[in-house]
């Protein structure tokens, strides 16, 4: 296949989409429909598509709101529905009877289900990353789905011009925005910013082209049993390539009972999976700026990088009335038997350089602790350990325990790490290695800030709502 692209713009009632096309679209070609994550665009195939036999035509597209394509109209919101009509245009405007849809995350879930809307058109599906589409479960729908609409309505609120940075912090900002699923090197960060950002009309630096409210796409809302029925419709070929020690959106007990699905109703069914090796520190190559998330209680999977220890004890994801929404609850007889811990693996580090850390946390008025571990610049591991249950602070050569007070009910512990070395140790904060938090409590969120922010400061999905009561 030939390095060469052409680029091509097919137009939609709200402007175009944009697209990569290689190969030479004879009669004979094999050809393929290219899907992009969600927040990526065509570049996401730029180092894979020349790999590929001469005999294949590719056409990636960037997705409405993605890389070059055009924004929806103010007041319209982001819908998986919405790509999946894309989607059709695109396959009519090429007049195609039968292709290969290639998808990686959230294109491959689009894919999935082009394949059960249109089975007669379909050949093959290739997933990248993508066992299934998302599903939640029942009781979590009507709040998940409300949340969607929640933020949306709020980045929407936002619309104004974008940002303006230098090429590096750009780099540095796409390499961080991807740093919750792994490591973004540089060179696959440039691939993306081609069709992800342009330079500002003053030519005073560049800023991304996406559409800022597809950070809240309303994709279809559906358990996990209603999905299984929906994509009994899937007839074509499958293939699923994912790594094996990769980010699990959902339980292996239910991507068990998805891929017997596939076995039983694709023509073909193939799962490729391999192993990523990377460092022992989690986020050493990751931009670090403003936010950086290690637990959010509504998450698919929402402790997949934190080891679990239980003893007389139980820790579980739960509803919390008084929030309405999936909390993290850690409770045991013993706050040192009981607790998670991040990173998993236990020679690993977290490499997170930000100094603050904030843990949204519920007092449930029984023994809590948390502890970090951190490097100064003198090389040298120091623990910080707060609880409840002590009344002084001590420092020792290396480890600092000291109170902590909880209000009744939900609680943001905000925790200067850069202020509490110098204070304690006369020395500076580096970056932290690990974070454990014991019983007992019920966690939100917790991440690394470059700073404390304020309410209004915060990104919608970073803040607690908490419900109105009405006064009397």
């Amino acid at each position: 296949m030939p390095k060469e692209f052409v680029e091509m713009k097919i137009s939609v009632p709200y402007g175009s989409i944009m697209a990569k096309a290689w190969g030479h679209p004879t009669h004979h070609s094999h050809q393929v429909l290219a899907l992009h994550g969600w927040q990526d665009n065509a570049g996401t195939f730029d180092k894979l598509i020349p790999l590929l036999p001469d005999s294949v035509y590719v056409l990636a597209v960037d997705l409405p709101g993605h890389g070059l394509s055009s924004h929806l109209p103010p007041g319209c919101p982001y819908h998986d529905l919405v790509f999946l009509m894309e989607v059709k245009r695109v396959i009519d405007h090429m007049n195609w009877d039968k292709f290969t849809i290639l998808g990686h995350s959230m294109g491959a879930a689009i894919g999935m289900f082009y394949a059960c809307l249109y089975p007669q058109s379909v050949v093959k599906v290739i997933a990248i990353d993508m066992i299934k589409p998302l599903s939640f479960p029942a009781e979590e729908l009507a709040k998940r789905t409300c949340d969607g609409i929640n933020t949306f309505l709020a980045l929407e609120q936002k619309i104004a011009n974008p940002p303006v940075y230098d090429h590096k912090t750009t780099v540095q900002k796409m390499i961080a925005a991807h740093a919750i699923y792994g490591t973004l090197s540089e060179e696959a960060a440039e691939c993306l910013l081609k069709r992800g950002a342009k330079m500002s009309s003053d030519g005073k630096g560049e800023y991304f082209t996406r559409d800022n409210r597809i950070k809240a796409v309303l994709f279809q809302r559906m358990d996990s049993e209603a999905l299984r029925k929906y994509l009994e419709s899937i007839e074509c070929e499958l293939i699923i390539i994912k790594a094996k020690n990769g980010i699990e959106l959902d339980p292996q007990e239910i991507n068990d009972k998805f891929m017997e699905l596939y076995r039983k109703k694709c023509k073909t069914f193939k799962l490729i999976e391999y192993i990523i090796v990377e460092s022992n520190q989690m986020f050493k190559n990751t931009f670090q700026s403003g936010f950086l998330s290690v637990l959010y209680s509504i998450g698919s999977n929402p402790l997949q990088i934190w080891d679990k220890k239980v003893k007389n004890g139980s820790i579980k994801r739960i509803t919390d009335n008084e929030i309405q929404s999936l909390v993290i609850e850690i409770s045991g007889a013993n706050v040192s038997t009981t607790f998670i811990t991040c990173p998993s693996q236990p020679r690993a580090s977290l490499g997170i350089k930000l100094p603050f850390l904030v843990i949204i946390v519920k007092n449930m008025k029984k023994y809590f602790s948390f502890e970090v571990e951190i490097i100064d610049d003198k090389q040298i591991r120091r623990r910080f350990r707060a609880s409840n249950y002590q009344s002084q602070t001590r420092v020792k050569h290396f480890i600092c325990t000291m109170p902590l007070r909880l209000d009744e009910g939900w609680n943001q512990i905000g925790f200067n790490l850069a202020d509490f070395t110098r204070r304690a140790y006369g020395t500076n904060y580096v970056e932290t290695q690990r974070l454990t938090i014991n019983a007992n409590c019920r966690l939100r969120r917790v991440y690394f800030a470059d700073r404390l922010y304020s309410e209004d400061e915060l990104p919608p999905e970073f803040k607690l709502y908490l419900p109105i009561t009405a006064k009397t």
